[in-house]
Order: C-alpha cells, then sequence, then structure tokens
C-alpha cells in the first residue's frame, strides 16, 4: 500500500450486499420499537443500540467517525459496523453474516475475531466502553416455497474480543507497511502464485514467442470440417516472414 500498489479487485458478488441492506432495515424497525427481533430474543444479551443516526453514519465506510487513529505511526483504522447493542452501559457490535451453509464456531473465530476486536478498539476509542463480547448474526438458506419465498435460518454466535490484540495487529501492519517489501511466503497464496508467474517468465526469452497457426481441411464430399493446429516456435527479426513460409510448409506436407 505504501507504493500504492493495490491488489486486483475480482466480482464482487452482490447477493451479501442486498442481504446486508434488507437485513439492516429490517433491524431498524424493531429498533424504532425498542425491541430485539423475535428470532434473537433469550439468544443475545442487551437491546439495540437506538441512536439511529448515529448508526446510519457509522454503518458508512465513507462517513463514518468510528476511527482509530495512531498519532505516532501517523495511520487510521476505520469500518463501517452494520448494528451494536448495549448492555448495561457496555457496547456490543453486532455483524450480520450470509452464508450458503450453517456455520460452526469454529470458522467464527478463524475467519472473523479480529474484525470484531477492530470494532471493539474503534468503539473504545471513542468513548464507548465494551465489555469483551460481540456477536455474529449467520443468514443461511433452508428452503424455497412458491413465488420464489426463500427462508433463513437465524443463527447468532457470541464471540469473545480482545480489543488490545486488534491494536497490536493494526501496528504490526502499519510498520511492515513502511519497511521494504518482504520476502514472499510460502504459506500465502498470493506469493505462491507471483512466484509461479515470474517462474514461468524465465522460461520465455525476449524475441520469442509461440505462433499458433489455425487452419481448416473443409471436404466437399463428406460435408465436414476438420481443424488442425501446428504451433512453431519463432525466433529472430524477420518473425512474421518466417511464420508464412512454416505455413507453406504445412501446406506442401499435406
Amino acid at each position: 500500500m505504501n507504493k500504492k500498489i493495490k491488489r486486483p479487485r475480482g466480482i464482487f458478488p452482490s447477493l451479501p450486499s442486498g442481504m446486508d441492506i434488507v437485513i439492516k432495515s429490517y433491524f431498524d424497525t424493531y429498533r424504532k420499537k425498542n425491541l430485539l427481533p423475535p428470532e434473537l430474543e433469550g439468544k443475545v444479551e442487551g437491546k439495540l443500540f437506538s441512536d439511529e443516526l448515529l448508526l446510519k453514519k457509522w454503518r458508512s465506510w465513507r462517513a463514518t467517525n468510528l476511527t482509530y487513529e495512531d498519532k505516532k505511526l501517523g495511520a487510521t483504522l476505520s469500518g463501517a459496523l452494520d448494528d451494536c447493542l448495549v448492555d448495561n452501559g457496555f457496547y456490543v457490535p453486532l455483524d450480520y453474516k450470509t452464508k450458503g451453509f450453517e456455520p460452526t464456531r469454529e470458522q467464527s473465530y478463524q475467519f472473523y475475531k479480529l474484525q470484531l476486536d477492530c470494532y471493539c478498539l474503534m468503539l473504545e476509542e471513542n468513548g464507548y466502553k465494551t465489555n469483551g463480547k460481540a456477536y455474529l448474526v449467520y443468514y443461511f438458506p433452508k428452503s424455497v416455497s412458491a413465488k420464489g419465498k426463500v427462508s433463513f435460518e437465524v443463527m447468532p454466535f457470541e464471540i469473545k474480543t480482545d480489543f488490545n490484540n486488534s491494536r497490536k495487529i493494526f501496528e504490526e501492519a502499519v510498520k511492515l507497511l513502511k519497511e521494504p517489501l518482504p520476502k514472499t511466503n510460502p504459506d500465502c497464496e498470493y506469493c505462491s502464485w507471483l512466484n509461479k508467474v515470474e517462474r514461468e517468465k524465465k522460461r520465455f526469452k525476449p524475441g520469442r514467442f509461440w505462433l499458433v497457426i489455425e487452419m481448416k481441411q473443409v471436404n466437399n464430399r463428406q460435408n465436414k470440417t476438420h481443424q488442425m493446429k501446428s504451433q512453431h516456435s519463432v525466433k529472430g527479426k524477420n518473425q512474421i516472414k518466417r511464420a508464412k513460409y512454416i505455413e507453406q510448409l504445412d501446406r506442401r506436407a499435406k
């Protein structure tokens, strides 16, 4: 990032984003009533954060003021919080997740604990005390009925958090970005991919390319088309002339 070189973006799935919008709207209807959605009753502790205008700002990564700033490092951590509970004066991050199958607690800790730690760090930095926990609320498909109605199962998980853990990782990440480019790591899929690309590039010298000549031979009597491909390695300055010469030789060989 300090070299302004960003990882290429892949195709972004729009279904989770669409689910995120309707789930937030659904939770907001119960927020106005000072109630929890019925599927969360007795499964989470606390009540929904009541300040809808402030929550709207927290939900937007462009407009949020929920950040953690390290002035010594000259770096800022920000994020978009889906929702928040208030439990006896403590603020408890709540994040919606959509999955294609039933989640497990082990996967929740493996993939999302750091995200929740960061939310707690940002809340603490802005004067909202946390109590060492957060919630993931999973939505995963259960069945499909007539007229395109899809039923989802809802499963909340309580996750133990440690905002000092996210502070430590944030500091390490910022320091790493300010250092020279690190060596590749064999456990990193992106590093492995890059190493394979570099090895393949070394196999081919400049000025050399592969020419694929596609030839179609039509047999009028049988009314069939047979496609043949021949591949030739072409070198030197007169690459185009040699390619045409190879094509002529192939035709004579028939």
